[in-house]
């Protein structure tokens, strides 16, 4: 068999969550509509928004549930289901900002040395 025999398929990439402006267009949709509801995200996607592993928000959320002090803690979520937290997309976008306010939201080496 030849390299030119060799014939390469288009494969689709797998469809990943939501981005956070597509979060914000439905959110613009659901308030034109009048109707009071909240968006919800759960460890994916909040993981996602505050730019961490899923594994790692996982583990501060463990840790900070069974008593032990994590700095920035995570808010309460607004509910458990199946064992999953769930918050809404508000509360993961205040922990970011709060997070990037932060030492340990940033790299603060960087910023001590004056690159963003």
């Amino acid at each position: 068999m030849k390299k030119s025999d060799i014939t390469f398929q288009s494969v689709e990439k797998p469809k990943m969550a939501m981005f956070l402006e597509d979060y914000k267009e439905y959110e613009s949709v659901i308030k034109a509509t009048g109707n009071e509801v909240e968006i919800l995200v759960g460890t994916k996607e909040f993981a996602e928004i505050i730019g961490w592993q899923k594994a790692k928000l996982s583990t501060k959320y463990s840790r900070q549930r069974s008593g032990q002090k994590v700095k920035n803690p995570l808010p309460e979520p607004r509910q458990i289901l199946a064992a999953t937290p769930v918050w809404t997309l508000e509360q993961a976008l205040n922990f970011k900002k709060n997070l990037e306010n932060s030492i340990e939201g940033s790299n603060w080496y960087y910023r001590l040395i004056g690159f963003k």
